[in-house]
């Protein structure tokens, strides 16, 4: 195994006692090889009950409901009732467990939600009873404390993403927000008051909502108005650091050392001249030793209110250092399902390898994590499905023997079997849903070749053509359906492209994918399930949860029939239901992205401030009326799909990724980017923020949620701080220019 799977040798813990509860544990976050008896307590707590008193609430994303699947899975095995239900924002969170069902409610599962949020909350609220648990199955980190100390009420699976050791200790104040009942340390609270606000996660200290999720925020608009002329400054600053470095005091130390060796040497040379210089040294040392402990236990005491000064600066370095994302809860799910009796269910394991996917094309994990979780999803693959030959020579079958006749020759004929359902783990291009379109569009919309080779400018698409041109790919091939396409130019693809790629900078156009046999020989990847769900998720549809949770069926596959097929077709057939509408869905989508960045690059419409960048994304779904999008609803005709976080988030990186291939973006030039989408439908505009990492395939801690909040808080307006990420931000349309200019002041000032 690598330096960093070592933790993927685990010693399970063995709960045969029918009398074991989670109260056992000193506190209630499970690690990696203690994950089986969070769900062994649900198991405990539910079964025998006659109402379903097990929920299961799901963030909107590919992932969460890959893990949904999972753990209903099991559920259903071991007899447990339960529910599943969409859980969108932290309001909707609170509003499900007003209802009259939430009483009778013993395990709450949350799917990459609430971890950031402080849960104890829902308990002192009378949300839940006391009896009830809750589970979190979070991506996002940091972790809120209070839900890290929170008893027996809060069960938080843990990875190695976040190390235990950074968690401040238990005590007042777990929200950071700078609260405390210390009265000797009272005066130097009220000082530091003012500055309290820069934590995401607090609650005490949070902004005011009301019950429409507004927040109420502080008034300054004579500052806002004195300083509008400065929000569209374009001129980069420089400023120069100064490292100070001071080593006094170290002389002293080395001359006191001098002296007492000395004299401690003159001693010993009168006592013993044979063995005079041995025992110097030894003596001087012992002295150094001496000083040394001495000087550790004089250390003078720090007071009550240093003590309280010092918990309060690691409570701020706790929350302030950004938010970033652990492993995918699918993954998670998976593992603990494998740590009961469901290792080798090849259902479950491809739903994990969905939910690394969805985590990796949108950008939640960095190149080193996505290639370390592969790896490991890949042995899981090789255990659960073994060598092909091997396995083929095992399960070999031949016509004679099914009908029970004998062939007199000798000669008999071997029956194929399908591989309906094997998990293939290999490597595959970064091309866009490349068996569901022709070889040339997978090849034009994909993030990693069109910034490589800047297909958005005419000189661009030239250099794809002379690619394609030296593999000896005729351009009409190229623009078939892949299904479609010569076998034999698919055949020497792979061939091909090794030969030229570096040629025209495509190093990394190779990574680990996982693909899937569904049907006879027709293959499915991964990633191309992660983006037609996504596709599902966020569409119009007033039941998109429930359609992109049935897309995940791993039993269903794209229908095959020859009409709706609207020009893109999978395997020879045409895209309907399930599945096959998601990926139809996805390849418009791409193909909206990609011209929206390119009408948004053509207006100059970014504009660069000294901290960042920002761009505003209008509504322009009446110029694609044709589209799947627009004619779920023929009444709203305004629908916009940037107005949600996944599409938005798909735009941002395409921007950044063609920014940074050209260069314009790099260096002293580097800025984090906030895109701003229009929402007609509320008469908002929802605002992201993204770091800006200088490498594609890293990823950077986003610090925009302290920035973000920070700002509502000072200023009058509508907001809504009410995502799971605090890096989204729902804002007034008539507030939002006055916004993003409260927001380059506040930057500016920390």
């Amino acid at each position: 195994q690598s330096k960093g799977s070592k933790w993927l040798h685990i010693n399970f813990l063995h709960t045969d006692n029918p009398n074991f509860t989670l109260e056992q544990f000193p506190t209630m976050i499970l690690e990696l090889n203690e994950w089986h008896l969070g769900y062994d307590q649900i198991v405990k707590d539910t079964r025998g009950s006659d109402v379903c008193s097990v929920w299961v609430l799901c963030n909107a994303d590919v992932d969460s409901l890959a893990a949904a699947r999972i753990l209903t899975y099991i559920f259903r095995a071991d007899g447990i009732q339960y529910q599943i239900r969409p859980c969108w924002s932290y309001s909707s969170l609170t509003n499900l467990l007003k209802t009259e069902e939430a009483q009778e409610l013993r395990s709450l599962v949350l799917l990459n939600l609430g971890a950031s949020r402080n849960l104890t909350k829902l308990f002192q609220q009378e949300m839940l009873t006391t009896d009830a648990k809750i589970y979190v199955m979070d991506c996002r980190k940091p972790v809120h404390l209070a839900n890290v100390h929170a008893g027996h009420n809060v069960v938080v699976f843990w990875d190695e993403s976040q190390k235990k050791s950074e968690l401040p200790s238990d005590g007042d104040n777990l929200s950071g927000n700078d609260s405390t009942t210390d009265e000797d340390d009272s005066s130097s609270d009220e000082e530091e008051e003012d500055n309290s606000s820069v934590d995401q996660y607090s609650d005490d200290g949070e902004a005011e909502f009301d019950d429409e999720g507004d927040i109420i925020g502080k008034s300054t608009e004579n500052d806002d108005s004195s300083q509008t002329e400065q929000s569209r400054v374009e001129e980069d600053y420089d400023a120069g650091d100064e490292d100070n470095t001071d080593d006094e005091g170290l002389d002293n130390e080395r001359k006191r050392n001098g002296e007492e060796g000395n004299s401690v040497s003159a001693k010993r040379q009168k006592q013993n001249d044979d063995d005079s210089q041995t025992t110097e040294e030894e003596d001087v040392a012992g002295v150094d030793v001496d000083k040394q402990l001495l000087s550790e236990q004089i250390q003078p005491m720090l007071t009550p209110g240093q003590l309280h000064q010092q918990r309060r600066n690691r409570l701020r370095g706790y929350y302030s250092g950004g938010t970033y994302y652990g492993s995918p809860v699918a993954w998670m799910a998976y593992k603990l399902a494998a740590q009961k009796r469901w290792k080798d269910n090849g259902d479950l394991l491809w739903l994990a390898c969905v939910g690394l996917s969805d985590a990796h094309v949108h950008s939640r994990i960095d190149k080193a994590g996505y290639t370390h979780l592969s790896m490991d999803l890949k042995t899981s693959c090789q255990q659960v499905f073994p060598n092909e030959m091997v396995d083929r020579v095992d399960k070999t079958i031949y016509a004679e023997s099914l009908v029970g006749g004998r062939n007199n020759n000798g000669n008999r004929t071997q029956v194929t079997l399908s591989d309906n359902g094997r998990i293939l783990a290999e490597t595959d291009y970064r091309f866009f849903l490349l068996r569901h379109q022709s070889l040339f569009n997978a090849m034009l919309h994909s993030n990693y070749v069109a910034s490589k080779l800047q297909v958005w400018n005419h000189q661009g698409k030239q250099r794809l053509q002379e690619l394609l041109a030296k593999m000896g790919f005729p351009l009409d091939e190229c623009r078939q359906p892949y299904a479609f396409m010569n076998p034999h130019l698919k055949r020497k693809l792979r061939d091909k492209m090794s030969e030229y790629k570096n040629e025209y900078g495509l190093d990394n156009l190779e990574y680990t994918s996982f693909q899937r046999v569904t049907g006879y020989k027709s293959l499915m990847s991964a990633s191309d399930v992660a983006y037609a769900v996504a596709a599902l998720l966020e569409s119009e549809s007033p039941d998109s949860f429930h359609t992109a949770l049935e897309a995940l069926n791993t039993k269903a596959i794209p229908s095959v029939t020859g009409e709706e097929s609207g020009g893109s077709l999978v395997n020879g057939g045409a895209l309907v239901g399930g599945i096959g509408t998601g990926l139809l869905k996805a390849i418009q989508l791409q193909s909206k992205i990609v011209s929206t960045a390119m009408s948004i690059v053509e207006r100059k419409a970014i504009t660069r401030l000294r901290h960042f960048r920002y761009a505003f994304v209008a509504c322009t779904s009446q110029e694609n009326k044709d589209s799947l999008f627009a004619q779920e609803s023929s009444e709203k005709k305004e629908y916009h799909i940037f107005a949600q976080p996944l599409a938005l988030t798909r735009l941002a990186h395409w921007l950044m990724d063609m920014h940074r291939e050209n260069g314009k973006w790099t260096g002293n030039k580097n800025r984090p980017l906030v895109l701003c989408a229009e929402n007609p439908l509320t008469n908002t505009y929802l605002v992201v923020g993204y770091e800006f990492p200088d490498r594609q395939g890293l990823f950077l801690k986003n610090h925009f949620g302290q920035h973000f909040q920070m700002t509502c808080t000072s200023m009058q307006g509508s907001f809504r701080l009410d995502s799971f990420d605090s890096h989204v931000v729902e804002i007034g349309a008539k507030d939002v220019q006055r916004f993003i200019e409260q927001l380059h002041y506040l930057m500016d000032s920390v």
